[in-house]
C-alpha cells in the first residue's frame, strides 16, 4: 500500500458515477508537478466531504491535510485534456486537523 500527503485546497474536482457507491476525485498540483492527480472508485461519502471541505478554507475551517491511501503508484496518462495521473482508492482517507 502507498500513500500520498496533499490537503483540502488542492480538491479539484469530485465526479460523481452511475455508480452511486463509487466517486472520483481529482487533486491539483498533485507532488508539485502542476498535474492532475485522479483517484478513482472512492466511496461517494468521502468524496462528498472531501468536496465540501475544500469549499470552506477561511476560519474557522482551515486548509486540513490529508493522508491518502492509493493502491498503486500514480501513472502517468493522457487524453484530450493533457497530462494527468492515475491511481485507485485505498481503502483510507485520514482528514489531519494539526
Amino acid at each position: 500500500m502507498q500513500s500520498i500527503i496533499t490537503k483540502t485546497s488542492q480538491v479539484a474536482k469530485v465526479e460523481f458515477k452511475t455508480d452511486s457507491d463509487r466517486s472520483n476525485v481529482a487533486f491539483k498540483n498533485w507532488n508539485n508537478t502542476g498535474k492532475l492527480l485522479l483517484i478513482a472508485n472512492v466511496p461517494s461519502g468521502i468524496a462528498g466531504t472531501l468536496a465540501l471541505l475544500a469549499q470552506y478554507t477561511p476560519f474557522p475551517f482551515f486548509d486540513k491535510e490529508l493522508y491518502i491511501e492509493v493502491d498503486q503508484t500514480p501513472v502517468e496518462t493522457k487524453d484530450t485534456s493533457g497530462i494527468y495521473y492515475v491511481t485507485g482508492y485505498g481503502g483510507r482517507i485520514e482528514i489531519r486537523n494539526y
